[in-house]
């Protein structure tokens, strides 16, 4: 086999701190924090308890995704966006703490019936996962071409060869 590496521009997205800056909290070890998994937010909706690394996405009652968080970094958060996002995320932040948040959002997996705009219990519009993260986490996600790495096959052969 004969390969070479090279690189390629694929689509994906860039996360930068919004001109009014980020919103996220700092999140604090809790060496003491139990094995409870969920609890309920001051508006009664799921969210992961504080004191320990972890991330989960989940549906909410009012047709909306959430992505609760506990000290996450600005590369987690960007990891986890691609998910959402089918794409690659670079973290361009800067930001060098670990962080906890809830993020509310339209997802594309729970999309409201045709003709219909997703509303939460209150009445008010569901944004998508890019308008939440600017309004919510004072986050920027731009779509953009990244520079990849891929490694093209220029050659195979069936039969192995000798070293």
């Amino acid at each position: 086999m004969k390969a070479h590496v090279d690189r390629k521009e694929i689509p994906g997205w860039r996360l930068n701190v919004t001109k009014s800056g980020p919103k996220l909290h700092e999140g604090v070890v809790d060496p003491n924090a139990g094995p409870v998994d969920l609890e309920l937010d001051k508006e009664g909706r799921m969210q992961v308890p504080p004191g320990r690394k972890k991330i989960l996405g989940f549906a909410l009652r009012d047709r909306r995704m959430r992505i609760s968080a506990r000290l996450q970094t600005s590369h987690d958060i960007a990891e986890n966006f691609r998910v959402f996002l089918h794409g690659p995320v670079v973290g361009e932040t800067g930001l060098t703490g670990s962080y906890d948040f809830n993020l509310d959002f339209a997802s594309e997996y729970m999309q409201a019936p045709a003709g219909q705009i997703l509303v939460d219990s209150n009445g008010d519009p569901a944004p998508d996962l890019v308008a939440a993260v600017s309004q919510q986490l004072g986050l920027k996600l731009t779509p953009a071409k990244l520079p990849f790495d891929v490694v093209v096959v220029d050659r195979a052969s069936r039969t192995p060869t000798e070293n």
